[in-house]
């Protein structure tokens, strides 16, 4: 797994996420169906300890289906907005219960 928790500046591009998908035994699984569910917001700086946090606005969403290749991994590029400092949250799904959590921080 790579590229699953970035935090970089605006300026920069994001990595690409790859994951593995592998059986119980720790066997590649070659031809699964990953689903990778994005929310990209708006950035917001940390919450201050005092008052209300401010709420990030949804810029857009995105839903995936990748199949994994002979080894078992799915790579993707991040969903993201060339120069606009943004939170990026993700989810991978395969399977009836394996997720994945990833985030994104691209801030000014």
């Amino acid at each position: 797994m790579s590229g699953t928790s970035q935090n970089i500046a605006v300026t920069a591009t994001a990595a690409p996420v790859v994951m593995r998908v592998r059986d119980m035994d720790g066997v590649a699984m070659a031809g699964g169906t990953v689903t990778v569910y994005e929310a990209l917001y708006s950035w917001a700086p940390p919450c201050s300890p005092h008052g209300r946090c401010a709420q990030a606005h949804l810029i857009e969403r995105q839903t995936l289906t990748l199949t994994t290749a002979l080894d078992g991994a799915v790579s993707f590029a991040p969903l993201a907005i060339s120069g606009e400092a943004t939170n990026l949250v993700g989810l991978a799904t395969t399977g009836d219960s394996s997720v994945l959590n990833f985030a994104i921080e691209q801030h000014p």
